[in-house]
């Protein structure tokens, strides 16, 4: 699971970050807020809303929703990881837990009742206390240059700005689990069975997680947020791309490559758990690779499986990622920064490496054709076929007699065919003997400390990685799991679950033991330093081949505009399995 998925029981402990508290209302409790200025002038830091683009808005089924079970990868139409197309198969009876549906339910309604709770609970409480102070001081704040109370109606209208992503998020999570807009009316579709009444009130963890899902478009999906991308996903792009070099062109080895560098990257198999709104996964697919990604947050899933496939242009949607924080900061516009996202256009993007991955095959052929004139029509023939988009675009690199790569051009494999979210528990989806010796490499960025058990998480990864496999890690040592505050990882009792096949007291203990893995939930935590960490890794089979320290501290979804930094030192190392 994502560090986005882990805060505030799957809304993270927004690591550090200024936090809201934020109450559960009955739907009549809301009736007596002031009504919103929405629909008139916007504050004056959003930009204008025409988005003039010339991305062409291809709709590629990137995101493969595969519920995994332990017969899912062979049964993949391609074989070497290219993904199902099978979808949920019958995206209800998936969900075949209580506290599966419990947690999809919990997430449509978050989406459902932003609005209504953001408003409530950020603008029309705050008006209130507002107004019992005594007249003369509230009068004098509500006057330029103060002008208290607009700020209330800039933030009524940050919050309906980003209320229409999470309306768009609703209809994306409606139409994806094949669920009724209208409950009631879900019968009176023949030979369908009614999957139960979704609408329910919002837990305030569920809440909260909507809301920090803002913070976490912010850092995957924004042009602002590039600073920490770069912090944390940089190191893992040059670790795969220094392992897996692109096959050498033109005669001989690259120097320094080995073996396992002379295959094509499309059949290096990469896994990214914890893989949150899909941006890390999108850049390893855009460097060609096969990457699959896991997450086990709905709130996350159906986010990244909307940026992935539904936006329309770039910068589709301005989101105001701290409008609901009223503190620490320094002036009043900070608190209103927008930002618009997504800062590419997923689809547009990817076909264009896919085109331009085939260009330079074609130049490969021309290049190559007087070191092996045999091979150029063959060559030829596969790059039309990769331009074409077609499954049967692959080769290997051809040797000499030496056995030296001549630098025959493979062909390309497109993006669309290279990339898959799975969605459930990561212990449990990759700990069963179908995963085994399949994956090349595993990138793991502010992920390990979400286990209670880190031992676990080493076994899975070593079970899941190839002989000679490639563990690469970024990230500090939160532990999410804390001994010193059991309380956090227990379940809210109005039902809001907000974790994808989660039990209940997870990780408290508490649990019957009923014999059944339990994957994350399993009993039992510890927390260890980053020395420790490594002494394990060594003792399960490990080889550290790099350990490092970021070359700056990086915040996590934080403003830089706020007077309150939390930052991290990032451990960086490589594993490589026995």
């Amino acid at each position: 699971m994502s560090r986005a998925s882990m805060d505030g029981g799957s809304g993270e402990k927004e690591h550090h970050e200024e936090h809201e508290e934020h109450q559960e209302h009955q739907e009549h409790e809301q009736t007596s807020r002031p009504r919103s200025r929405t629909g008139v002038d916007p504050p004056a830091s959003r930009p204008p809303s025409p988005c003039p683009s010339l991305d062409i808005p291809i709709r590629i089924p990137i995101l493969k929703w595969t519920r995994r079970s332990r017969r899912e990868e062979d049964e993949d139409d391609g074989g070497g990881g290219g993904g199902s197309g099978r979808g949920w198969d019958g995206p209800m009876r998936a969900l075949r837990s209580h506290e599966d549906r419990m947690a999809l339910f919990s997430t449509l309604n978050s989406f459902r009742q932003y609005r209504q709770l953001a408003h409530f609970n950020v603008t029309h409480a705050r008006l209130q206390s507002f107004h019992a102070l005594p007249a003369e001081h509230w009068e004098m704040l509500a006057a330029p240059p103060f002008s208290y109370l607009d700020t209330f109606h800039a933030v009524d209208d940050a919050i309906e700005a980003n209320g229409a992503l999470t309306a768009a998020l609703l209809r994306r999570g409606l139409a994806t689990f094949d669920l009724p807009a209208d409950p009631a009316a879900a019968g009176a579709r023949r030979g369908h069975r009614p999957p139960g009444d979704w609408r329910r009130p919002c837990g305030p963890k569920a809440m909260g997680k909507a809301h920090g899902l803002f913070r976490q478009l912010f850092r995957e999906w924004s042009a602002e947020g590039a600073a920490e991308r770069e912090a944390a996903y940089d190191p893992v792009l040059a670790a795969l791309a220094e392992a897996f070099p692109v096959p050498g062109r033109g005669r001989g080895r690259r120097p320094g490559s080995g073996p396992g560098s002379r295959r094509p990257r499309h059949e290096i198999q990469v896994l990214v758990p914890g893989a949150g709104l899909g941006r890390l996964v999108f850049e390893i697919c855009l460097a060609g690779f096969d990457v699959e990604g896991n997450e086990c947050s709905f709130h996350d899933l159906l986010t990244s499986s909307y940026i992935l496939n539904e936006v329309a242009p770039r910068q589709q949607h301005t989101i105001y990622p701290w409008a609901f924080t009223f503190a620490n900061w320094w002036r009043r516009p900070d608190q209103l920064q927008c930002v618009r996202v997504p800062d590419v256009h997923p689809g547009t993007a990817l076909r264009q490496a896919d085109l331009d991955a085939a260009a330079a095959v074609e130049a490969d052929v021309a290049a190559n054709e007087a070191l092996d004139p045999a091979a150029a029509p063959a060559a030829a023939a596969r790059v039309a076929a990769a331009a074409n988009g077609s499954a049967d675009a692959t080769a290997d690199a051809a040797d000499d007699d030496d056995g030296n790569d001549v630098g025959v051009p493979t062909a390309v494999v497109p993006a669309a065919k290279r990339l898959r979210m799975t969605a459930t528990d990561f212990l449990l989806a990759y700990g069963d003997g179908h995963a085994a010796g399949r994956r090349d490499a595993v990138c793991t960025v502010f992920f390990i400390d979400t286990a209670p058990n880190f031992l676990r998480y080493i076994e899975t990864v070593r079970h899941c990685l190839k002989p000679g496999g490639l563990w690469i890690n970024v990230g500090p040592l939160f532990w999410h799991y804390r001994a010193d505050d059991p309380g956090a990882n227990l379940p809210e009792r109005d039902g809001d679950h907000d974790r994808a096949g989660y039990g209940a007291g997870s990780g408290s203990g508490m649990e019957p033991d009923d014999g059944r893995p339990r994957g994350i939930a399993e009993p039992g935590m510890v927390e260890l330093t980053n020395e420790e960490v490594l002494w394990l890794l060594e003792r399960h089979g490990f080889a550290i081949e790099k350990r490092a320290v970021g070359d700056s501290l990086t915040t996590y979804t934080g403003s830089p505009l706020t007077m309150y930094q939390c930052r991290y030192q990032l451990s960086i190392w490589i594993a490589r399995k026995l």
